[in-house]
């Protein structure tokens, strides 16, 4: 029941985040699936990389799912560096859908976000890889 409550909490913060989202001015990042055509084998493993543009290095960046109230997944990269790496892991039904990701550092003192990536869509097909 308690951890229940942490995740609900959790999840709460995280959607309180993505509405409060400052105004998307900065240039959107590039999302980049490694599959051939988005189609993945049940319980298997999809890996997306984000990256900002070249002097947005050293960003905050977030994976979101279409339809989410929260994000999913977040990095803050060291400076000088502008990619991030995200592994959804024991693929199933529930994770298809389309992803996008945005960036958020802060200048002059002022939180500003990236526009959202275009998407990048994945589907699930099939048993259980032995």
């Amino acid at each position: 029941m308690f951890a229940s409550l942490v995740f609900l909490a959790i999840g709460c913060l995280q959607a309180q985040t993505i509405r409060n989202a400052g105004q998307r001015e900065l240039p959107p990042p590039i999302i980049v699936l490694h599959s051939h055509n988005g189609v993945f084998e049940k319980g298997g493993s999809a890996r997306m990389e984000c990256r900002t543009p070249g002097s947005y290095s050293g960003s905050t960046i977030y994976l979101v799912r279409d339809g989410a109230s929260a994000y999913m997944d977040q990095q803050t990269v060291p400076s000088r560096e502008d990619t991030a790496s995200f592994e959804l892991v024991n693929l199933t039904v529930q994770h298809q859908g389309d992803y996008r990701c945005f960036y958020r550092r802060k200048e002059s003192n002022v939180w500003k976000d990236s526009r959202l990536s275009t998407p990048v869509q994945i589907r699930v097909h099939g048993n259980v890889l032995p």
